[in-house]
């Protein structure tokens, strides 16, 4: 089973990023250091806590593609994605409405 991590970012970080062809963070990944990702189980609550009323998109990405991922423990001392350096823009295969919610594409992934 492929599993996905999710990266969600504004709208023109997403332009940048394809633009330039390499994704180096978004302002707060900037300020901590290391681009946050979230894994499929805690996404919901990542876009509530974090993006509520906000617009851009969320990357998908299959994680066997950013090889140099690091698996930490955040809020809650639940695990999350973390890379210390940037990806590649050509790793994302999907990407999603931020403003639209978790589309039934996305919820037909989150486990139970």
């Amino acid at each position: 089973m492929t599993e996905y991590i999710y990266k969600i970012c504004s709208y023109q970080e997403w332009e940048i990023a394809q633009e330039q062809g390499l994704f180096s963070g978004s302002e707060v990944d900037k300020i901590d250091g290391y681009i946050h990702f979230s894994p499929i189980e805690l996404l919901e609550s990542t876009v509530t806590k974090h993006f509520a009323h906000r617009e851009g998109v969320i990357l998908e990405i299959e994680s066997v593609n950013i090889p140099e991922l690091v698996w930490e423990e955040a809020r809650g001392g639940l695990l999350f994605p973390h890379l210390y350096g940037t990806f590649d823009s050509n790793v994302v295969c999907n990407v999603y409405d931020l403003n639209l919610g978790l589309t039934p594409l996305l919820m037909e992934r989150l486990p139970g």
